[in-house]
């Protein structure tokens, strides 16, 4: 509690207004009530609730103050006005209250609603709501976005042999190895079970959706230890674009499902895209990327010198040093080819270095 004159000067607080803000009593008495305030709001927001307590007999509301320490808190204010007997205003009494738990419930309320309980990675409800906003966003720039939908291969007989408790550890370990291969911009989320969604926005091409389901696949290719267990689990995943496979959320995750159980059938451990065609051409660009990885190692690639020729004097003066690959099998690769998957696939340091 705290009780200032009618120029909003504080003239006595009680033991609680201590407590709460540090304050000793000698400090604060002769003070503006405004000295407890922050930069949160500006001084032209104290003013208004000080003519709004005047000319409606009282004020309440929201305050974010400033403790003696300079930390921030959040209390619920309620000023009163004090009128003598001619209605001159005199005193106002406010009384306060620190809602920093209150405020701490709600963040964790929100955090609930919107995540999932055991990973903390965003729930169906956060995904749709940032699905919907990448949709706005991918429309409005002309981008190309991913739904790349995962769902782990057998992952009951883990739950049937070694129990719920390790596979619910387990899927924690999961989700922690998907979070190191995402980009950070992007939105991984568990739908439930053993099911979880990746959100990819602002794609260069729908070939990069190809990419980054390669590299959530490797990601479980290394055994995951889980006490005197060593595990090995892979994931079947399907992927959807937009705009070629669905405008809306829930065409696309239903597209981006179905091409899922598409590569359960295909073997498992795999992607597949909702648009076969797509699914193909992504293989063929996995298996080119690993070609040429083992070109490199093998010293396969050639370096061709094309002459410039000043065309006024016909004088060779220079060359242009040229990357080919032949291909022992496809023949020759044109650089148009694997020169952007080089690039991708961080191999064009490796091979400029061959070049010099």
């Amino acid at each position: 509690v705290m009780i200032t004159d009618a120029q909003g000067r504080i003239q006595a607080v009680n033991r609680a207004f201590t407590d709460i803000t540090g304050y000793p009593e000698q400090d604060i008495i002769g003070q503006a009530f405004d000295r407890l305030g922050s930069e949160r709001q500006e001084p032209a927001f104290y003013r208004a609730i000080w003519r709004a307590m005047t000319e409606t007999g009282g004020w309440r509301g929201e305050v974010w103050n400033r403790r003696r320490d300079q930390g921030l808190y959040p209390i619920w204010l309620s000023l009163s006005p004090v009128r003598d007997e001619s209605g001159d205003l005199t005193q106002c009494v406010g009384v306060f209250t620190d809602i920093t738990p209150l405020k701490n419930y709600q963040v964790q309320l929100e955090h609930l609603a919107h995540h999932d309980p055991l990973t903390g990675l965003a729930n169906r409800l956060l995904l749709s709501a940032r699905l919907e906003h990448a949709l706005q966003v991918a429309e409005r720039e002309a981008k190309v976005l991913a739904v790349i939908f995962i769902d782990l291969d057998r992952f009951k007989r883990v739950n049937d042999s070694l129990g719920h408790g390790l596979g619910d550890r387990l899927l924690k370990v999961i989700a922690a190895r998907f979070q190191t291969v995402i980009r950070e911009d992007d939105t991984l989320a568990r739908l439930g079970g053993d099911e979880f969604v990746v959100l990819a926005e602002h794609l260069p091409s729908w070939e990069e959706a190809a990419l980054q389901a390669h590299r959530l696949i490797r990601a479980l290719a290394a055994p995951l230890a889980l006490g005197v267990h060593d595990l090995h689990v892979s994931a079947s995943m399907g992927i959807s674009t937009y705009p070629r496979d669905g405008q809306s959320v829930e065409t696309l995750l239903q597209n981006a499902d179905a091409a899922m159980y598409r590569a359960k059938d295909r073997g498992r451990d795999n992607y597949q895209f909702y648009s076969e065609d797509m699914t193909t051409a992504a293989l063929e660009r996995i298996v080119l990327e690993g070609q040429l990885r083992k070109a490199l190692e093998l010293g396969q690639l050639l370096l061709y010198y094309q002459p410039q020729i000043e065309l006024r004097t016909g004088d060779l003066v220079g060359v242009e040093a040229l990357a080919r690959w032949p291909h022992p099998e496809e023949g020759m690769i044109p650089p148009s080819l694997f020169i952007p998957i080089a690039e991708e696939a961080g191999l064009i340091g490796e091979l400029g270095t061959w070049v010099l």
